[in-house]
């Protein structure tokens, strides 16, 4: 039975450790033609189909929804019916049915590249010698992959606030390329434009007040801003409970607001007065400034053009108001976000959705 073709995970983006199966086109055993599509999976961006180049019999090492890494190997093209298992869509021989074949020998500086470069050993099965020729030639069409870093899951709330959802192998990958960068974060920017009968000066705290109402609103449809990042997964709070900034002559605290669900823009309004009452009187407690899973900062009265607030911790997301543009009637309105929980896009569209309430209201 000889060889053909053989089929491994390529590189197709350098943020890419691990790729999913998504389709097998055909079983082991069937026979494909040339230029057949054979199978496609996904990376973190596109999705890639993949051709047969040879006229013969298809044998899989996995099956879809597979989770493998750049350099494993998915699939052989033989000329003649190879030996498939009518259990499952796909064949690995284990060790009991090799022992009649032969062994396949390393040599010991291909043992030492196999071992640095992380390179799974079934890349080279039905091999009699591999020698270090060979595995330079699986990472010169392969890509060198890097070993995953040690994620561990933080241990820190009981099951009643959070769930946790562990992250794929691919989501992984790309949070180690984030990392790797030195920055997780994200900032988008939109603008509230406001009619000419506006004025700020009386309806400031109005407006914080719509802005909180709103955003507690939105959170429920965007669980991932309402969330934070643990070790090898995702935490989303079960419970919405929205902090405030404060900086006025007593350090930055966090403030946080009673559950607002089912308040009206006045009752949420009446609760900011509380807590800004009680900063100014220095009478926080421990419960009032720990505990929120969202922040909003508004320097909307400190004529602030534009600004980024920072990320609290086990939070991934942090909204800002800027200060007033009288010529050009807005605000600008940010929110910086945790590219390890969420993306660009669904962080714009929170954004859009807000802005669009919110003038609803002026």
């Amino acid at each position: 039975m000889l060889v053909l073709q053989e089929i491994f995970v390529p590189q197709e983006s350098v943020n890419d450790e691990f790729v999913r199966i998504s389709k097998l086109y055909f079983k082991s055993g069937d026979y494909v033609n040339s230029g057949q599509a054979i199978l496609e999976f996904e990376t973190s961006k596109v999705n890639v189909c993949i051709d047969s180049e040879f006229d013969g019999y298809i044998e899989f090492f996995c099956k879809e929804g597979d989770e493998l890494r750049v350099g494993e190997l998915i699939c052989r093209i033989y000329d003649s019916m190879p030996c498939t298992d009518s259990k499952d869509n796909y064949h690995i021989k284990n060790d009991t049915e090799n022992h009649d074949e032969i062994e396949t020998i390393y040599s010991k500086a291909a043992l030492e590249l196999i071992e640095s470069s992380k390179i799974n050993k079934a890349v080279f099965q039905g091999r009699d010698l591999v020698n270090v020729d060979d595995v330079k030639n699986v990472i010169k069409n392969t890509g060198h992959v890097k070993e995953d870093r040690n994620l561990q899951k933080e241990q820190i709330f009981d099951n009643d606030e959070i769930e946790y959802k562990t992250l794929s192998n691919i989501k992984r990958s790309e949070i180690n390329n984030f990392l790797d960068a030195g920055n997780v974060t994200s900032t988008v920017y939109l603008y509230l434009d406001v009619k000419e009968s506006y004025s700020p000066d009386n309806t400031n705290n109005y407006l914080l007040s719509v802005v909180v109402l709103e955003v507690f609103k939105l959170l429920k449809k965007y669980p991932e801003l309402n969330a934070f990042f643990s070790g090898d997964g995702i935490a989303y709070y079960k419970s919405i409970k929205i902090g405030m900034a404060i900086d006025a002559g007593y350090g930055l605290k966090v403030v946080k607001l009673p559950d607002l669900e089912g308040k009206t823009v006045s009752e949420v309004e009446n609760e900011i007065f509380r807590a800004i009452k009680k900063y100014l009187r220095n009478k926080l407690s421990i419960d009032d400034i720990t505990g929120s899973t969202f922040t909003i900062s508004d320097m909307s009265n400190e004529g602030v053009a534009f600004f980024s607030p920072l990320v609290s911790s086990k939070q991934s997301a942090v909204l800002g108001i800027s200060g007033f543009d009288e010529k050009l009637r807005r605000y600008t309105v940010s929110l910086t976000f945790d590219h390890r929980v969420t993306e660009g896009r669904k962080a714009t569209m929170f954004l859009k959705e807000l802005i669009e309430s919110i003038n609803c209201y002026f």
